[in-house]
């Protein structure tokens, strides 16, 4: 069966309902009228369910109930005979009643009337809605067809009746007698589709109306509040089926809504209890025995089928005497549906004797008859042999005198010897089990690349097997080839773990032994011993021996001054790299750290010499210095002049504390340098703008600009990011610049390498930190006499290699080294090591050679 696609919901005020439905689409011939218009109809249902009314659209409730929302358990339904207020969602009683129809099968309209009890006592149920209302609802789909429902005397002017193809009701509220009244007001045909698989009846369970009611007591039976009326005479329909109590009415319906009854339909309604009541008939089963000497009766209920009475026992085996025998079987047929007697089936079945030796047969001898051996069925006892056999003189009368067993390989014997004196000798079959020569086959044990064999055993004489070998799965254990040691051995590096390697066994490749792995060397960082203070390397107490520190990552010294001293810097190499008592940077190289405290005044004290690049020219205790003839001679600069000290040696003579003195210098106005640019940018020296080509003095400031935003290159490689750079310039230089948009990247570059003197160099170098980085450091690398100038990196520093570390923390600028040898050459190579998000790098610039001598 099809379903509406959408059903008619309406919740109205009732105390009496007719609800009449057009069906004429269904009307079909039928035999027992003229015209086929009506027929009789027996077998029509219809079902009520109570349910929650959810005050949708005010009055309405739409939803196709039956399919959807009753039989699909989408909302709950309520025992109507025993409803309770408690149960339903609303908190004034309201609920919605919901009527649908089934087997249908020839209509015009449909009509049922409950009657309210008006006359009793108490109201239990009262409509949800009065009268008067002008609300309207539009419904959904009823057979894909829209429908409206308005109230009686308020006419539908939203809508044109003659545009709407399908059902357009209208409800009436008349008077106590008659409260509503829906019935069609325009043409049948075409109002709905019929079925097309079964044209016999309309569509299951079909939607017919929801009415809306509210509980005025606790508890409440609608059968008896909302008793059914019957439509012949002015009673209630009985529970108890009758002739004519259950009658749903059919009327015959015209276009000008004249109606006129027709022959009534047969109706049930379970849930409101109104269905006969079922009763069941019995069926009585006659069986024949076979030759008809007689017959038994089996009476069960009617839908059940019988067990049918034993059979006629089975007669036989019995034998004809000539090596068959014959038995008889009894049977009743198979139960058929609708036959009531069956005769007793005989079946015959003749086989041959199932024939065995009960009695061996006798031989005669010479003097002795013998006889035939004697033959039995198993199965009826006929019986055949059993002969005489006469006496014969020729017989012999065998005896076993003695005999010998068969082996694998000799057959055995058996002799005989008969009472006339005669004797005989019989060979027995070779015995292929009887072995007298067995040898055991060794074992042969697996080793790590070939399979080994289980020990077994084989007879000699006849070569079978007698206790096979298998074969044992390959040993991964029992190596067999040579031991390797130190295979994938690694040698562990500053970052890296080592590993000692793996001991293998050349025959099968297997690793026998597993390695260790050899920690990394990390950068081992020393801290010189002083007794005017105490220094930690993160956090943990130096005793002036190298502590090991992870490669890459940051570490911290701290210095603490005693009672009697004060900080002044940490010294590498001769050179103040910090005057910050915590000073933090990232581990690339081995690095001797000095920590340099001065007395306190009132007793003594340190005097530190520096240049003013920060150079510690010499560290002088007072005694020193009260010994002191002449100020300490000053790192010579080319481009510059020595000026003189801070203080003079009278003044350094009679310092009381600790002091640091600074040796000045002046430029060498003489010596100049050319600056370039390209095309499209500009040199400015002191705020004044030079042109594409500038010639300055030495250690000048130099500002290059472009109007956009590019990349500045100093010998081919980047030194700085944006629209400007500033450099001091120690030498000629060409900048070039790359217009463009680009992600600042940290850059480090080497500017120039120049003999100063005979034995002294300097180098010079410029970086670039974005700001999202945060500089650790800064410096050289450089060695002597360098074969290979890559080797300048921080982890050969001890090894060939020294470092050089610079004071200024700016992110911007240059930075110089300037050294004294006797080597006839010095390499540098200068570095930067920055942080970003927790992770440190070092970046290095091209290295740069000096060559000296005279």
């Amino acid at each position: 069966m099809k379903s509406f696609k959408k059903a008619l919901a309406v919740l109205l005020s009732v105390l009496m309902v007719a609800f009449s439905f057009p069906l004429t689409s269904f009307a079909l011939p039928n035999p027992d009228n003229a015209d086929g218009r009506y027929s009789y109809d027996d077998d029509v249902v219809l079902h009520t369910y109570v349910v929650d009314y959810d005050g949708t659209d005010s009055w309405g409730y739409t939803s196709n109930y039956y399919y959807d929302v009753v039989e699909s358990g989408a909302v709950p339904t309520y025992d109507l005979k025993h409803l309770k207020k408690s149960d339903l969602k609303s908190e004034d009683g309201t609920f919605a009643l919901v009527v649908t129809v089934e087997n249908v099968d020839t209509a015009d309209c449909l009509s049922i009337i409950w009657k309210y009890a008006k006359g009793l006592a108490n109201n239990d149920v009262i409509p949800a809605s009065y009268a008067g209302k002008k609300n309207k609802l539009t419904t959904g789909e009823a057979a894909g067809k829209s429908c409206v429902l308005g109230t009686w005397g308020d006419s539908n002017t939203d809508i044109d009746a003659s545009d709407v193809s399908g059902i357009n009701l209208r409800a009436s509220v008349q008077s106590l007698a008659v409260i509503l009244n829906a019935t069609p007001h325009e043409p049948w045909p075409n109002s709905y589709q019929q079925d097309e698989e079964n044209t016999e009846s309309i569509y299951k369970g079909q939607f017919l109306a929801a009415f809306g009611l509210q509980m005025q007591t606790d508890e409440v039976d609608l059968t008896e509040a909302l008793p059914l009326y019957n439509s012949s005479g002015d009673t209630f329909i009985n529970t108890t089926p009758g002739a004519d109590d259950k009658d749903l009415v059919v009327y015959g319906a015209t276009n000008d809504q004249e109606t006129g009854p027709s022959p009534r339909t047969k109706f049930i309604m379970p849930e409101w209890g109104l269905q006969p009541e079922e009763t069941s008939t019995d069926v009585t089963y006659t069986y024949n025995y076979f030759g008809g000497s007689k017959s038994e009766t089996v009476t069960v209920p009617a839908g059940q089928a019988p067990t049918a009475p034993e059979n006629t026992p089975a007669v036989g085996p019995k034998s004809d005497g000539a090596g068959k025998h014959t038995t008889k079987t009894y049977s009743w047929p198979d139960f058929v549906e609708g036959t009531t007697t069956y005769d007793e089936i005989e079946t015959v079945n003749t086989v041959d004797c199932d024939m065995h030796e009960t009695e061996a047969a006798v031989p005669a001898t010479h003097t002795t008859p013998g006889k035939t051996a004697v033959q039995t069925c198993s199965v009826c006892g006929y019986t055949t042999g059993g002969e005489v056999i006469p006496a014969d003189a020729s017989a012999h009368d065998w005896k076993v005198t003695s005999q010998t067993d068969s082996t694998c390989t000799v057959p055995g014997e058996i002799h005989y010897s008969c009472v006339c004196g005669e004797t005989k000798t019989e060979y027995k079959d070779l015995d292929p089990n009887n072995h007298t020569n067995i040898v055991t086959d060794d074992a042969v044990a697996a080793t790590c690349v070939a399979t080994g064999l289980t020990a077994g055993s084989h007879c000699a004489d006849c070569n079978v097997v007698i206790v096979a070998q298998q074969q044992t799965p390959i040993d991964k254990n029992n190596h067999v080839g040579e031991i390797k040691t130190g295979v994938n051995a690694k040698e562990a590096t500053r970052g890296e773990d080592g590993y000692t390697g793996d001991s293998v066994c050349a025959a099968c490749g297997d690793v026998v032994a597993k390695g260790q792995v050899i920690p990394a060397t990390g950068v081992m960082i020393t801290v010189n011993a002083s007794d005017k203070g105490t220094t930690t390397l993160n956090g943990e107490a130096t005793t002036g021996a190298a502590q090991k520190v992870a490669y890459e990552k940051e570490y911290t010294l701290t210095a603490t001054p005693a009672a009697n001293a004060k900080f002044v810097g940490w010294e590498v190499n001769g050179k103040l790299v910090s005057n910050q008592a915590t000073y933090t940077t990232a581990a690339f190289a081995d690095v001797t750290y000095t920590p340099v405290f001065a007395a306190d005044e009132a007793k003594a004290f340190n005097v530190t010499f520096v240049d003013q690049f920060n150079n510690v020219i010499a560290k002088l205790s007072n005694e020193e210095v009260a010994a002191l003839d002449a100020m300490p001679t000053p790192y010579e600069y080319k481009g510059f002049t020595f000026k003189g000290w801070s203080m003079d040696l009278d003044a350094v003579k009679a310092l009381q504390g600790a002091a640091t003195v600074v040796a000045s210098y002046s430029k060498d106005e003489a010596a100049s340098y050319t600056v370039t640019v390209p095309e499209g940018c500009t040199i400015a020296v002191g705020g004044q703008d030079m042109g594409t080509t500038a010639t300055v003095s030495h250690d000048a400031k130099v500002t290059v600009k472009a109007a956009n935003e590019g990349t500045w290159k100093i010998n081919g490689k980047d030194a700085a990011y944006g629209s400007e750079y500033t450099f001091f310039v120690t030498a000629d230089v060409n900048v070039e610049f790359v217009e463009g948009a680009v992600t600042a990247q940290p850059v480090v570059t080497a500017v120039a390498a120049e003999k100063l003197a005979a034995n002294k160099a300097r180098f010079l170098a410029t970086r670039s930190v974005p700001e999202d980085y945060n500089l650790l450091e800064s410096g050289f690398v450089f060695g002597k006499d360098v074969a290979d100038t890559a080797s300048l990196v921080l982890e050969n520093v001890g090894n060939g290699a020294y470092i050089y570390k610079n004071s200024n923390t700016a992110a911007d600028g240059q930075f110089a080294l300037t050294l004294k040898t006797t080597a006839s050459s010095v390499s540098a190579r200068a570095y930067i090591i920055v942080e970003k998000d927790g992770v440190s790098q070092v970046i290095y610039a091209e290295p740069q050679t000096a060559t000296l001598g005279a």
